[in-house]
């Protein structure tokens, strides 16, 4: 369940991810290397618009999940995109929010630390249905290495 502490640490893993991509931009400068800066700029206005997108989904449940999880270290990196324009998705939160659960612990639980691993969600909202896709990139482990250590 959602509460006043969950929300503020929330904010705080915002607040880190843009102060990081802050002090890159910074640094470029700095080092007088405004295209550096600027590809920053540019994937941080992305990543702001993709929140953006996916909190007008009306999907609260599954917002807080993926924005949190996209915010913490694990053994895979969650990127997700919203292609079209805003719908009402509020009828699917809380299944949606217990998909994502299930399969990211799965994920979670096979996926290398020693490769690097990606989960990208996309919301297609271009056509009357909507379509939900979501991608593993990366290295699953052996399962029956993984039991036997």
């Amino acid at each position: 369940m959602f509460n006043e502490q969950k929300a503020i640490e929330l904010l705080s893993f915002a607040r880190h991810g843009l102060l990081n991509d802050l002090q890159l931009i910074k640094g470029y400068l700095f080092l007088k290397q405004p295209d550096k800066a600027e590809e920053v700029v540019e994937r941080v206005t992305e990543k702001l618009h993709d929140q953006t997108g996916l909190t007008r989904l009306q999907i609260p449940q599954s917002a807080i999940f993926l924005m949190h999880y996209r915010w913490t270290a694990q053994d895979f990196h969650v990127t997700f995109h919203i292609d079209g324009k805003q719908k009402n998705l509020s009828a699917y939160d809380h299944s949606l929010a217990l998909l994502f659960k299930e399969l990211f612990l799965i994920i979670e639980h096979h996926a290398s630390p020693l490769s690097e691993n990606k989960v990208e969600v996309i919301f297609d909202t271009t056509e009357p249905e909507t379509r939900i896709s979501v991608s593993f990139i990366g290295i699953l482990t052996d399962p029956h290495l993984r039991s036997r250590k």
